[in-house]
């Protein structure tokens, strides 16, 4: 800061008052001329220099030793106990605290303490002392008072460069850059992390939804080369950026396909398309089609949803699409299960559905359509109607769905209400419309009805309505009318005789001889009469036409007949009449019978809203003559089950399972053909949108995201991760910085510690080697089989110095080591060894679980009690340690069956077990054992993956886990276990970590205590980086370790028993010792297998 020197007040006096004041009162006149000289000094405190005088004298020189800055002595302090000198300040320089100023004749010294400028000469220095880089530590100190009251003096900032962007400062505040400005200014840290749990939190359609858009080339390696370059169509100069390059097989055809943004322009079909490569290397390649989009023209009927449909390409150039029904209407019939194929079904046999409660429009209709094993019956084919009254009319309208023979008319929409009936015996469509029916009025006997119903006769004109043979409304039947003049109403009914009976019956043929009056007649197909039957036979000889009496049964093909001079021989034909036996009127057919192997539509229906019931019930031979039992308590033509699937309908949209290549022309699109086939259009195009997925896992139920509490999870709330104790600048922040509304949380960051310390603050980093070359943080110890490859090792005494080889095997270090080990024998071992996705190492994880044992029962039956629940299962593994003792050798670090846990509905809440030993059957006897410390019960698992997943719990109680925490330090690179199978042998190596005492040392001296980030040097445990230690196993702190090594875990040897759902079951429990569980933070129940110390300072 610079003090101006420029005109004094003190000047202007004498203009400023009136000449009869100066004259009147001339002592006034050098009042004000010395005030305004005091106003323009600069008052000066100081203390004493050695034994030099303090006594500066009026009018001399001052000269600061440290500024240059000098001054004329104006006055000085009247009171004996303050030092202080007033100056006028003679050049442009000024006076600092703290320098030595001398007087130039007095010689007088002192230190400045403290500078109070008066009001004229503040005036003439303002410019300066509002200048942060100019002004005096006390203008400094007011500035802080007013405008950064919470800044502490011991803020590492310079205060004055704070100040001149104090107001970028505060437009900032609550922003990330704030909070790094501040944590720089006040406490000189660096390492600041932010995080907003709101980033974890579940959130309803919070998932990240992406489609990519593609083209597809035929493969060519050269066509990799797309990948970030931008294409252009040669015909359609449309253009493109290409983000990414996927191969793929359509069958065993690779194809290629170009993931593309930022279109601009359409692609067609068939174009060459060009980009050029930063080295200028132009590329091209030829679009090909694909079937983009299927036009549904007609729906058609009884479709179900996936159902397959058929891509074909008339040119046989394009192939590889497929297509599926993706949606339908339904509200059809589309599905019908024959889950019991039952027997004695013909083809042709209607089912029934009972669409009860289903509000179908129109009903569905089906039947068999083909049988399996099927069996064949001679079946009367005659119709009774053959021989009673039938009636046939012509009928005005249609009933609008299938008729089959044996369904009922009324003349009523309610069956029961009809006073008219009839059964059905044919019905023919045309022009008009044709209805043959039995009148159920026949069935009367002189005018007197031998029903209950007293029914009448159907007459012209009568309206009828079609019904099962349950006499249920056939669904979707319209009513008729009965529309023919010719038709009158019998008044009798017909007689069963010889004039009118015999169209349609059987006329058996035969042959006859002739002897004195005796006929005799044979018919080879059997003739079923008996003695004294009457029959009417027709000879080829007419005289002896006529009715005769049966005289003798010779046998069932022949028979007698007298008459007088009865004489020739020939054919004799049997004429049906009212008085012949049945069998013998009666025609017979062939018929096949068997299981249901298929059904067709004749109609899938409409209108179903929910799915109907359907039977199949034979309408031939096995329903009407024959009741045979299928051996299952069922009977043949009735004992089929039928199922109704999920309701389909007309095709309302269509899924593109394969879009298929190299289509010129659009592919053709079909589907089966149900009763309605449906009409699809194939549509081709050049570009195709990807199935959508999800990236990331939020918005995911299932994702690791936690449900908002208000509290930690929440929109509102952040976590400053540092270094330093969050007592150190919690109150600072809130003062500052803190927004409103908002929740602060806080985490130390041991990873940045460990690394601001072990890294000797910046002067190292985890690659640096010793002078031997060495890694200094990173020597790690491991079985050879780990990375030697190729390497023959002689058994013996001959040695193998391979330290030296260490680099150059680790960079040749493959998929697998082969090694080849020489001695009596010559032997290869293959040795995978297990790595991360990222080829650091894997991480194995189990479960652990460490009780603190109460009490012991001790004898032939040994009970332990732990201090709380234990959570074991019956027969779990346990092993029992650091009891002491006499005699406790008995049960320390032995493994037993832990048994009598309770049942599986109880054990989670025991605390009491009894130990046997492995086989579950002997009793582990501790008698004459005494114990004085109880030791803890440890369960270790015998399945570990490469990652925490939650599979590794399912065999444990929740209770035992649900408040337990997977520790935040814990980062895996999870790698895939399925190439393990059943025998495998895994060696888990045993890891250690070189921690020379340089690292963490102050200096490298060989004394010097460790160096921990609290400055203490008590304990391991004293500090964050104690923890992290202590987290790791037992390190060597006197010395006697040349190597300072620390054993993260031991070398052990597993059998793989199964692999599933990437985590490996072990033939045994992983061993519990040397597995860390008492200190932080394995309190959590975790065993940690696998070092872990280099991937924090890596993170770091």
């Amino acid at each position: 800061m610079s003090a101006k020197v420029s005109a004094k007040a003190v000047s202007q006096v004498q203009s400023q008052i009136p000449q009869f004041i100066s004259d009147e009162n001339p002592l006034y006149k050098r009042f004000l001329e010395n005030y305004y000289e005091f106003l323009e000094t600069l008052c000066v405190y100081f203390t004493k220099v050695g034994s030099y005088t303090t006594t500066f004298t009026n009018g001399e020189t001052v000269t600061g030793q440290t500024s240059g800055a000098t001054a004329k002595v104006k006055g000085r302090n009247a009171v004996s106990d303050t030092l202080k000198v007033f100056l006028e300040p003679t050049n442009d320089l000024n006076f600092a605290a703290e320098e030595v100023i001398i007087g130039g004749t007095s010689n007088a010294r002192g230190t400045i303490t403290k500078l109070n400028r008066k009001a004229l000469n503040g005036t003439k220095t303002f410019t300066d002392l509002i200048d942060p880089d100019l002004t005096s530590e006390g203008i400094l100190d007011w500035f802080k008072k007013e405008l950064y009251p919470n800044i502490r003096n011991t803020a590492t900032v310079d205060l004055r460069y704070f100040l001149k962007h104090l107001k970028e400062f505060y437009r900032s505040k609550g922003s990330e850059k704030s909070y790094r400005t501040l944590f720089r200014a006040l406490y000189g840290q660096d390492s600041l992390d932010f995080y907003y749990p709101k980033s974890d939190m579940l959130k309803v359609s919070d998932g990240n939804w992406l489609q990519d858009t593609v083209l597809q080339l035929s493969y060519d390696a050269s066509y990799l080369e797309f990948n970030g370059l931008t294409i252009t169509g040669n015909d359609s100069l449309a253009t493109a950026f290409v983000q990414n390059v996927t191969t793929r097989k359509i069958g065993n055809v690779p194809v290629i396909e170009l993931v593309v943004t930022t279109f601009v322009g359409t692609f067609v079909v068939s174009e060459t398309i060009t980009a050029t490569t930063a080295e200028g290397t132009e590329l091209s390649a030829t679009l090909t089609g694909m079937l983009t989009d299927v036009v549904i023209v007609n729906g058609g009927e009884g479709y179900s949803v996936d159902e397959a449909l058929t891509v074909t390409d008339s040119t046989n150039v394009g192939f590889g699409g497929a297509a599926k029904v993706k949606s339908t209407t339904s509200d059809q019939v589309a599905v019908i299960t024959i889950s019991d194929a039952g027997n004695g079904y013909q083809v042709n046999d209607p089912l029934t559905f009972d669409n009860t409660g289903t509000n179908a429009v129109v009903g569905a209709a089906a039947k068999v359509a083909t049988l399996s094993d099927t069996f064949t019956v001679d079946v009367v084919s005659t119709l009774l109607t053959a021989g009673i009254e039938t009636k046939t009319v012509d009928l005005s309208g249609a009933f609008g769905v299938e008729v089959t023979a044996g369904m009922h008319i009324g003349n009523n929409a309610i069956f029961a209400n009809a006073t008219k009936k009839g059964v059905v015996i044919s019905y023919t469509t045309g022009s008009p419309n044709v209805l043959s029916f039995y009148d159920k009025d026949n069935e009367t006997l002189s005018g007197v009805s031998t029903t209950p119903e007293s029914l009448t006769a159907f007459v012209n004109g009568d309206t009828l309505h079609l019904f099962n043979k349950s006499g249920v409304a056939v669904l979707g039947a319209f009513s008729v009318t009965i529309n023919d003049t010719s038709f009158t109403t019998p008044t009798a009914h017909v007689a069963l005789n010889s004039t009118n009976y015999g169209a349609g019956f059987a006329t058996p043929n035969g042959t006859f001889t002739t002897s004195t009056n005796t006929i005799t007649v044979t018919y080879s197909g059997g003739h079923n009469l008996q003695v004294n039957d009457t029959v009417k036979l027709d000879f080829s000889v007419g005289a002896l036409n006529g009715t005769y009496t049966v005289a003798t049964r010779a046998s069932a093909t022949v028979f007698t007949v007298t008459k007088s001079g009865a004489s020739g021989s020939g054919t004799v034909e049997m004429i049906p009449i009212i008085s012949s036996r049945m069998k013998n009127a009666f025609t017979f057919t062939t018929q096949t019978f068997g299981k249901v192997a298929t059904v067709s539509y004749s109609s899938h229906g409409s209108g179903y809203e929910s799915k109907p019931t359907a039977t199949l019930t034979s309408l031939g031979y096995y329903s009407t003559v024959e009741s045979r039992s299928d051996g299952a308590g069922g009977f043949y033509g009735s004992n089929a089950t039928i199922a109704i699937g999920d309701l389909g309908g007309a095709v309302t949209g269509v899924t593109i399972t394969e879009p298929g290549f190299g289509y010129e022309l659009a592919p053709a699109v079909t589907g089966a053909t149900h009763s309605t086939a449906a009409t699809l259009t194939g549509v081709l195009g050049i570009t195709r949108v990807k199935d959508g997925k999800y990236s990331g896992e939020d918005g995911m139920p299932s994702s690791q995201k936690k449900v908002q509490d208000n509290d930690y999870y929440q929109d509102y709330s952040y976590v400053l991760k540092t270094t330093d104790s969050v007592n150190v600048w919690r109150n600072d922040v809130l003062k500052l910085l803190h927004p409103a509304g908002y929740k602060l949380f806080g985490e130390v960051l041991i990873e940045n510690l460990l690394n601001t310390q072990m890294f000797d603050r910046a002067n190292n980093n985890i690659n640096t080697q010793d002078a031997s070359g060495m890694s200094t943080y990173r020597e790690v110890t491991f079985f050879f089989e780990s990375f030697i490859s190729g390497l023959q090792i002689d058994v013996g005494e001959a040695t193998v110095d391979v330290q030296t080889q260490i680099d150059s095997l680790i960079a040749a270090l493959e998929t697998f080591a082969e090694i080849t080990i020489k001695g009596g024998t010559s032997q290869t071992y293959l040795v995978n060894p297990l790595a991360a996705t990222n080829g650091i190492p894997a991480e194995m994880f189990s479960t652990l679980v460490v009780k603190d044992v109460g009490s012991v029962s001790v004898g032939t039956t040994t009970t332990i009690t732990t201090s709380s629940p234990h959570y074991f299962l019956e027969n779990d593994l346990v092993s029992l340690d650091d009891f002491v003792g006499t005699n406790v050798s008995l049960i320390n670090g032995n493994m037993y069956k832990a048994t009598s846990v309770g049942s599986s509905g109880t054990a989670a809440s025991n605390n009491t077990f009894v130990i046997k030993h492995l086989d579950g059957t002997t009793n582990v006897d501790t008698t004459g054992m005494s114990i004085t410390t109880q030791g803890r019960a440890f369960k270790t698992g015998n399945r570990a993956s490469s990652g925490i997943l939650i599979d590794l719990f399912t065999p444990e109680y929740i209770e035992g886990h649900k408040t337990k925490k997977i520790h935040e330090f814990l980062h895996t690179s999870p790698a895939t276990l399925s190439g393990f199978s059943s025998g495998d042998q895994i060696d888990i190596s045993g890891r250690h970590i070189d921690i020379e005492s340089r690292m963490i040392q102050e200096d490298n001296a060989s004394n010097d205590d460790f160096l921990l980030e609290d400055g203490t040097t008590d304990s391991p445990n004293s500090s964050q980086i104690g923890y992290l230690l202590a987290d790791e196993g037992q390190i060597d702190l006197d010395g006697a370790n040349d190597a300072h090594q620390l054993a993260v875990t031991e070398a052990t040897q597993r059998q793989v028993s199964a692999v599933t759902n990437n985590i490996i079951t072990f033939n045994r429990p992983i061993e519990y010792k040397g597995i860390p569980h008492t200190q932080h933070p394995h309190t959590q129940g975790f065993g940690l297998y696998k070092h872990k110390v280099d991937r924090r300072v890596l993170a770091a």
